[in-house]
């Protein structure tokens, strides 16, 4: 993923697949690119990469390697669901430099917004932080179990059951309902 909206190479099994996993694949990675690295050496700046390596029979041992080669500032987890279907033998590769932890309070910083004011989501390892440091931090119901008890919540659905918006409207529609539905009382 890049700042212009992601890049892919051509020859990525991503693009081989039909329907719906490919169409998820075009939003997230607008540009496809005959060769990553060659693009990358263009200037483009790169905070996340996913690294997809089909014919591993051993991917914790290939995990390893792509770790090695990344080198230090740089993290490797492995990723079972990024599109529609799965996505096997595929591990992302981050800049530890990069979170959304400090995304979110730059950007409350921007907006004048105070951090504790601010609900964060989250299910997987680079969530953490997130939970932690915003005001009200809530677990999806899929969340990794590294991540139990962080946050100060947990939803009852997971990603794939619209698990935000049902916590939403639960606790801040629901909420503001009976106010807004009861009648206007008249003052003598």
């Amino acid at each position: 993923l890049s700042g212009d909206g992601g890049i892919i190479e051509e020859s990525h099994p991503w693009l081989r697949t039909k329907g719906e996993p490919k169409d998820v694949t075009r939003k997230l990675f607008a540009h496809v690119v005959p060769d990553v690295v060659e693009a990358l050496g263009t200037g483009r700046r790169c905070a996340k990469c996913y690294v997809t390596v089909e014919s591993s029979m051993d991917f914790a041992a290939t995990m390893k390697q792509i770790e090695e080669a990344a080198g230090e500032g740089w993290s490797v987890r492995q990723i079972k669901q990024l599109l529609p279907g799965g996505t096997t033998n595929t591990c992302e590769v981050q800049s530890d430099r990069v979170n959304k932890a400090d995304g979110l309070a730059a950007l409350c910083k921007a907006l004048s917004i105070p951090p504790e004011q601010v609900w964060a989501f989250g299910d997987d390892a680079n969530d953490a932080r997130m939970l932690q440091e915003m005001g009200w931090g809530v677990r999806m119901a899929n969340h990794l179990p590294g991540l139990a008890g962080l946050g100060d919540d947990v939803t009852s659905r997971t990603n794939e059951e619209d698990g935000v918006a049902a916590y939403l409207e639960e606790h801040l529609l629901a909420a503001a309902a009976p106010a807004a539905a009861a009648p206007a009382t008249a003052t003598p």
